[in-house]
């Protein structure tokens, strides 16, 4: 029979915990040995995440003294450690001497957490009859679960699809999926339905997640009308954009200032030139010609037109010569 040089024991010998818990062991050390030794201690086999501190680090012991060190060990909140049994082992060895150590076993069982978080992507929809959302469901637990959705609003009008519609999430994990609303019309008012969407285990007691999300209506008056207005609208637009280059066609060929300020011109009438009549031959002729008659001035509106040749009465030559 080998006596070992080492004797360890633990308090307590098992422990129950949550994710975020504290726990505290006595780690008991007898120098069974005939020299002195300094020992420390450590635990193997904790959850990820977890946090171990001694006090003190090292206890310094003679032979047949005996020494109590006591451990803190911290578990992790998030991402939690998943559920279940870990058997954590207190190992107490010489700092000098490896081959002195020895390992005691301590069972840790870690309760079921169950923690649910469901987002709706957009948040607000607006629309008709029918809207769209992303939903998001989270598994923040230690424990994978299995998750039925579903979607209701405060006067029971709207119908609700979801595709998948249910999950399966391990712990620390999210999963995806489309929640398509149908709700009737309204006629003349703007209506906006809240929706809780809850995400629901298959276990009883199990923990539930919700979400909300809004679903804004127009009403069925409003958006006929705008249809109809739209139309005016581009009809109106159509006319313009045919009448407007026809009317600057027309209007170009004279100038629109000029048009304006000159009216028709009158023209006056043609005034006749006054012929005088041919002198009465005289027994003693003047030297001077006849006056040649004279024409009133034409108006600077009216045409310049040339007076009539005077016909000469017959023998009015034969008067002059003599």
């Amino acid at each position: 029979m080998t006596i070992l040089p080492l004797r360890v024991t633990v308090a307590p010998e098992r422990a129950d915990a949550a994710p975020g818990d504290a726990l505290t062991f006595d780690v008991t050390v007898r120098n069974a040995s005939d020299i002195v030794e300094h020992y420390g201690v450590e635990f193997l086999g904790l959850p990820d995440g977890a946090t171990v501190r001694t006090e003190p680090d090292v206890a310094k012991l003679r032979p047949g003294e005996s020494a109590s060190m006591s451990v803190r060990i911290g578990l992790p909140v998030q991402p939690p450690a998943p559920a279940g049994t870990y058997v954590a082992g207190a190992l107490v060895r010489s700092k000098y001497r490896p081959e002195v150590s020895r390992c005691v076993e301590v069972p840790i069982e870690l309760a079921s957490v169950q923690q649910i978080a469901v987002r709706a992507t957009p948040e607000v929809v607006t629309g008709g009859r029918s809207a769209r959302y992303t939903i998001e469901v989270s598994n923040d637990g230690n424990s994978p679960v299995r998750l039925y959705l579903n979607a209701t609003d405060p006067e029971r009008r709207v119908t609700a699809l979801f595709e998948p519609p249910s999950l399966d999430l391990p712990p620390a994990m999210s999963a995806r999926a489309l929640l398509s609303v149908r709700a009737p019309l309204p006629w003349n008012r703007e209506k906006q339905r809240q929706l809780t969407i809850t995400a629901s285990p298959d276990q009883k007691g199990g923990a539930s997640g919700a979400g909300t999300a809004t679903f804004v209506q127009k009403p069925r008056f409003a958006s006929k009308f705008a249809k109809v207005a739209g139309i005016g609208a581009a009809v109106l637009l159509l006319a313009a954009a045919v009448a407007v280059p026809t009317l600057l066609a027309r209007t170009g060929e004279k100038d629109p200032v000029e048009a304006a300020q000159t009216g028709p011109v009158a023209t006056p009438p043609a005034v006749a030139p006054s012929v005088a009549p041919p002198a009465e031959p005289t027994s003693a002729p003047t030297s001077a010609p006849p006056a040649e008659p004279t024409a009133a001035a034409p108006s600077e509106s009216a045409p310049r037109r040339t007076p009539p040749r005077r016909r000469r009465r017959p023998g009015a030559d034969r008067a002059w010569s003599t």
